[in-house]
């Protein structure tokens, strides 16, 4: 009986006395089969807290089963985090071993925070002298974020510019 490999196994039992009597033979069959699960193990830490508009590496996860050895090739991840979107994100990591046997699910949580301002860039000079009654030209500005894509139309604009008076605005 090879306990290593699934299969069925006859055994036979025979026995013959001292006066050579030989007994009605006996017989069973062994079955060795894998209904053991396999195991999986995170590589890291179980919950990972980033900042958003970088992109997120996944350090994986190992997979081993009892008669199948290592599984970790097989291992089904499935990576919804978006790093473009504050949240909190789950990977989850799933196997089965050769006989069909399923791992329990690891769940790895991915917090995804935005903890910084956008940016602000003024175009041309941050001092512009214009001479009195001419009409002002605004430049404008630009805006970054590391999550946020499209600022521009939340942007605010507040001026009090009164180009028929003389003074700094």
């Amino acid at each position: 009986i090879n306990v290593n490999l699934v299969g069925q196994y006859p055994v036979t039992y025979n026995v013959t006395d001292a006066a050579g009597n030989k007994a009605s033979e006996a017989g069973r069959l062994v079955i060795v089969g894998d209904t053991g699960a396999p195991y999986i193990l995170l590589t890291g830490a179980s919950t990972i807290v980033m900042q958003g508009g970088v992109d997120y590496v996944d350090a994986g996860a190992t997979a081993e089963d009892s008669l199948d050895g290592v599984l970790t090739t097989r291992i089904a991840v499935n990576n919804s985090v978006d790093v473009n979107k504050a949240g909190t994100y789950q990977v989850t990591y799933d196997v089965t071993d050769l006989q069909g046997n399923a791992a329990t699910q690891v769940v790895r949580n991915v917090i995804v925070e935005d903890n910084i301002a956008p940016i602000i860039t003024i175009n041309g000079a941050e001092s512009v002298t214009i001479e009195a009654g001419t009409d002002y030209d605004d430049s404008g500005v630009s805006v970054t974020d590391n999550m946020d894509k499209n600022l521009e139309g939340r942007l605010f604009k507040e001026s009090n510019i009164n180009t028929r008076i003389p003074g700094a605005y």
